[in-house]
């Protein structure tokens, strides 16, 4: 058996879909120049307000540049330039440089909830709270009370607006795997349309075009003024087949559901066409077929009479034989169809070309009908065989 069908792309899961709070996806290029441009002018102030300030403290400045500049850091490892944020407070107690540390402590805190995961987060948020708390423990007055209520609302906001713009990113991450899936799916279909469309000119063009070519062959051999006249008329019906039958195609990428010219006179009308044109070409043709077959609904016939059509496509490019045998039964409640005909290993004079699309899209097509097809040699014969169970 050859063929087979593709696997279905799998579903999209989003991260989201398990987690309350959405996965972080890196800082676009318009977040990253507006943390750039957020150190810079932080990073001018303070040099200002250096070396204007009367009182210069060394400590404290070189403090305050080193804090700014650590929000670069949210550009390229967040996770541990929260924690360096943690860090430069804790150590600000001990420089007596609490006020310093917290204010940029809970602005970056907008920079941690866009960057982290839940967990960093959830540690961010413990370690600025234990120290907003510690200040208040520190010095119990009326301006430290209105100093942990500026932290607190400063480090609220910051973490506020660090949710939206998660929040935004997520929605945009979305919209893009949705376009990304969407643009997929079109592709699908756009490659399902021109397999189709391969498999109707295969199946109508190529054995009306083998037809024609193998009647030509035999217009070499014939002298009879009256064999000659109906090799031409074969000829010329066969070439009128193919071009109604591509042009139906043609017609079929505006109007799907258009059925085919060769399938419009069913089964029956595609025994008849196989059985004259081997004849034509010089076969005794032995017919036993279930009248029964021919009123099958039109998908199965469709399959039955693709599959003789390449059977006898392939018959007359590749075979001398002097026979073919054509049987199609219904038996145990599937339809069974046989073709066979003589192979010794001759082949004809006039070479065709062959690249076994058609029996591997035939063996397709009866496997998606849940049957079975297979082709080979079988005791000096090259058999095809098909089995598909009755709908």
């Amino acid at each position: 058996m050859m063929g087979g069908m593709a696997a279905e792309d799998p579903p999209l899961v989003h991260a989201a879909d398990h987690h309350a709070l959405p996965s972080a996806p890196a800082l676009t290029r318009v977040e990253r120049a507006l943390v750039v441009t957020l150190v810079v002018v932080m990073l001018t102030f303070s040099v200002v307000t250096m070396t204007s300030s009367a009182s210069f403290d060394p400590v404290a400045s070189v403090f305050d540049l080193l804090l700014t500049c650590l929000f670069v850091g949210f550009l390229f490892i967040p996770s541990s330039t929260a924690a360096a944020f943690v860090l430069a407070v804790a150590v600000s107690f001990f420089l007596d440089l609490s006020a310093e540390a917290l204010i940029p402590g809970t602005i970056a805190a907008a920079l941690v909830v866009r960057t982290c995961r839940l967990w960093v987060i959830v540690a961010y948020a413990g370690a600025l709270g234990i120290a907003i708390a510690v200040v208040g423990l520190l010095a119990p007055n009326e301006e430290t009370t209105t100093r942990i209520a500026i932290y607190l609302l400063l480090m609220i906001t910051a973490a506020t607006v660090g949710l939206v713009l998660r929040l935004a990113g997520d929605r945009e991450r979305r919209l893009e795997e949705r376009l990304r899936q969407q643009a997929r799916d079109e592709e699908q279909v756009r490659r399902a349309e021109r397999l189709r469309i391969a498999d109707e000119l295969h199946d109508v063009v190529a054995h009306d075009l083998t037809a024609i070519a193998m009647q030509a062959r035999l217009l070499e051999r014939q002298s009879d003024p009256g064999e000659l006249q109906e090799t031409r008329q074969a000829i010329s019906e066969a070439a009128r087949r193919a071009l109604v039958e591509m042009r139906s195609v043609i017609d079929q990428a505006a109007v799907p559901n258009a059925v085919p010219p060769s399938m419009a006179g069913g089964f029956a009308q595609t025994v008849a066409e196989v059985r004259d044109e081997l004849a034509a070409a010089g076969r005794t043709v032995t017919l036993d077929v279930d009248p029964a077959v021919y009123e099958l609904p039109r998908l199965l016939t469709a399959t039955l009479a693709g599959m003789l059509r390449e059977s006898v496509t392939n018959m007359l490019k590749h075979s001398v034989s002097d026979y073919a045998t054509i049987d199609a039964h219904i038996v145990d409640g599937h339809v069974e169809t046989t073709v066979r005909n003589r192979f010794d290993g001759r082949r004809p004079a006039l070479r065709l070309p062959s690249g076994g699309y058609g029996t591997v899209r035939m063996s397709e097509r009866v496997q998606l009908l849940g049957g079975e097809f297979a082709a080979g040699v079988e005791g000096g014969e090259w058999v095809a065989r098909m089995r598909v169970p009755l709908p």
